[in-house]
């Protein structure tokens, strides 16, 4: 089988891009292309002091047609921007600018020359593109992260919030990050002495619920239940519709009564009272 060196076809590859882009952006598009076949074709080639070879029937026109299109390996402005805003500690996509971003962003990009490359959309359409640890380099960036703590700030000065799920996960998501913060100044060793609950824990539940309303047994299964399942969507950063239902549950009053049930035949206060008048009659009677 005969072969050729990759470097033989990459005034083809150059040759189907705009060529104003081909020649400001021809690493980084000489680079993704590489890649692109490391991946696509691994097991076609061979590589001999550093110099890719490849059977010289593999790079087609249509092969090369096919690396022109953006794939999900291709992330362009608008990816990254995504990519940013869907980042722990940062409000709902709806509450930021997704547009203001990408220009930013796109801007950072254009000044990377020697890593970014061109990729076809919607056909023909150009559009600069990175792979995945380029853009997360670039979201890294000053003028985008200062770019996004502008945008946060004005998200959260906004006085109109609707109490959505996306809103309260981005709430929760500040509460832990701040947790976490707090966790640098005690010590390790005392973090990971947490036990689960002890006699005494449960026998404050029970007389905290006695206190607030008779009450039948406390069922500690299902609220240890609960709260492990509510720990693990804590440390998931799973926010979302069930950590908040769980939230909720565990502070309210009584929890509203997920563990134990108040007894309906008759209020507490009823049943003491009978048992003055039964014992203030007896008294009288004497």
């Amino acid at each position: 089988m005969k072969k050729k060196k990759l470097s033989d076809y990459y005034e083809e590859v150059l040759f189907g891009i705009d060529s104003d882009l081909a020649s400001e952006y021809e690493t980084g598009i000489i680079a993704s292309f590489n890649a692109y076949v490391l991946r696509i074709s691994h097991n076609k080639i061979a590589i001999e002091n550093g110099i890719i070879f490849v059977p010289e029937e593999l790079i087609t026109r249509k092969y090369i047609n096919r690396y022109y299109e953006k794939s999900n390996f291709d992330l362009s402005a608008k990816d990254c921007a995504y990519m940013a805003l869907n980042s722990v500690g940062v409000p709902p996509i709806d509450e930021m600018s997704l547009d203001s971003l990408e220009k930013t962003i796109r801007d950072v990009i254009k000044g990377i020359t020697d890593k970014a490359y061109v990729k076809h959309v919607s056909g023909t359409v150009n559009t600069l593109c990175v792979d995945l640890t380029t853009a997360r380099q670039i979201i890294l960036h000053q003028d985008v992260v200062k770019k996004i703590h502008k945008q946060i700030k004005k998200a959260e000065s906004n006085p109109i919030h609707k109490d959505s799920v996306a809103w309260r996960a981005y709430e929760f998501q500040k509460e832990k990050i701040a947790f976490l913060d707090s966790l640098d100044s005690i010590d390790s060793e005392e973090c990971n002495n947490i036990n689960p609950l002890t006699l005494d824990d449960k026998t404050h539940l029970m007389v905290k619920a006695i206190f607030d309303k008779l009450f039948s047994d406390f069922d500690f299964d299902k609220y240890d239940a609960y709260k492990i399942e509510m720990d693990m969507l804590y440390d998931d950063w799973n926010f979302g519709k069930r950590y908040q239902e769980l939230y909720d549950m565990f502070h309210a009053p009584f929890y509203n009564y997920a563990f134990y049930k108040e007894f309906k035949q008759k209020d507490f206060i009823d049943e003491l009272s009978d048992i003055v008048a039964e014992k203030l009659f007896k008294k009288l009677k004497n």
